[in-house]
C-alpha cells in the first residue's frame, strides 16, 4: 500500500489528535501503522515515542529512541524522552544519566545575559 504525502500527514494528524485527547492507545495504533508503511517517517516515530511513554511502555519507547538516534537525532527533547523511557523500564541509572545529559544540553542552549 502506498499513501500520498497528504494521506501520511492526515494519519499523523489523526494520531496527534488522539494523543492530545488522551487516547494514547489509539494514537499508538495509527502511528504504528504509519511506521509499518514508512519506517523512516521521523515525525511519526517521535510521536509514537511520546504515545508509548504515555502508555508506560518504556522498553518499546527505548527501541524508538535508539532508532531516532541511529537516524541522527540527538536533541534535548529526545534525551528527556530517553530518560523517561529508562525510568519506566526500571533502568534508573541510565535514566539519571540521560536526564543529566538533557540538563547539560539545555544549559548550553540557554541564552546568556550580557
Amino acid at each position: 500500500m502506498i499513501l500520498s504525502s497528504q494521506q501520511q500527514d492526515l494519519l499523523l494528524l489523526t494520531g496527534w489528535l488522539h494523543l492530545q485527547y488522551g487516547h494514547a492507545d489509539r494514537a499508538t495504533t495509527l502511528l504504528g501503522a504509519l511506521l509499518q508503511l514508512y519506517p523512516a517517517h521521523q515525525a511519526g516515530r517521535r510521536m509514537l515515542l511520546v504515545s508509548l511513554l504515555k502508555l508506560g511502555r518504556g522498553e518499546e519507547a527505548l527501541a524508538h529512541v535508539e532508532q531516532l538516534v541511529a537516524e541522527g537525532e540527538a536533541d534535548g527533547a529526545l534525551w528527556l524522552c530517553r530518560s523517561r523511557a529508562c525510568q519506566l523500564a526500571g533502568r534508573l541509572d541510565e535514566a539519571r544519566f540521560a536526564y543529566q545529559h538533557y540538563l547539560e544540553l539545555e544549559e548550553q542552549n540557554e541564552p546568556t545575559l550580557s
